[in-house]
């Protein structure tokens, strides 16, 4: 039953994830500027300077170059920048703080691999959806002092995983959006994903030449009953 599912999982999945802008009332569209550019990054650059230098918002940016995180950005990226729209949005695709509960993830990854500004509390909490302890108790040979220290990037640290637990892998022609945008959408998490596609940061591509990642999707438990294993 699981695989009759995914030809029309994956069929929803090559839709454009498009975060809809209901135009302000007295924003006259045709004033705004549609013209689409590449820009390279500075060491200066955030995201956010980015947006506020261009009049544009700091997630159509991010969702536009299909980013990983629209926080994780670094001098010489080729970014699309997008045609203005009446209402930026600088908000929706930003990670955000879980209220995570869980002590292990569902359908792993047994590692992950650190990225720049990464911290035990960002991974845990922004990325895989899991309790600090859960990352910290693995990371002992991490050189650390706090949950909140930033970890050298390329340090793999191991996560527990939940047994039995599974997802469904697919390919994915990643068009649109930041990873946030996919987790919402398939069940999994951010953290989850970036550890299926470790050399992926961005796309400027055209939709055509967009890259085709993998993504985990569905993630769940097979049993009420699981345990936590490393």
């Amino acid at each position: 039953m699981r695989l009759a599912l995914i030809p029309l999982i994956f069929d929803i999945a090559t839709t454009a994830f498009a975060v809809s802008h209901t135009s302000r009332g007295g924003c006259d569209m045709s004033s705004l500027n549609s013209t689409s550019f590449i820009y390279t990054t500075t060491s200066e650059d955030t995201i956010f300077s980015i947006a506020k230098k261009f009049n544009r918002g700091a997630c159509d940016i991010a969702r536009a170059n299909r980013m990983i995180d629209a926080e994780h950005l670094f001098a010489g990226f080729t970014l699309r920048i997008p045609g203005q729209v009446c209402n930026p949005d600088s908000s929706t695709c930003l990670l955000t703080r879980q209220n995570a509960t869980a002590t292990c993830v569902m359908g792993g990854p047994h590692d992950y691999k650190t990225i720049a500004g990464d911290t035990i509390e960002k991974i845990a909490l922004y990325k895989l959806n899991v309790t600090v302890d859960t990352v910290m108790s693995e990371a002992s040979e991490v050189e650390i002092s706090s949950a909140t220290e930033e970890i050298p990037a390329g340090t793999f640290i191991k996560i527990r995983q939940c047994v039995p637990s599974a997802c469904t892998i697919t390919p994915f022609h990643f068009t649109y959006g930041v990873y946030k945008d996919l987790a919402e959408k398939f069940g999994t998490s951010v953290g989850q994903i970036m550890s299926f596609n470790g050399g992926y940061n961005y796309s400027d591509h055209s939709d055509a030449e967009a890259a085709w990642i993998t993504v985990p999707m569905g993630c769940a438990n097979l049993a009420l009953n699981v345990t936590v294993e490393i």
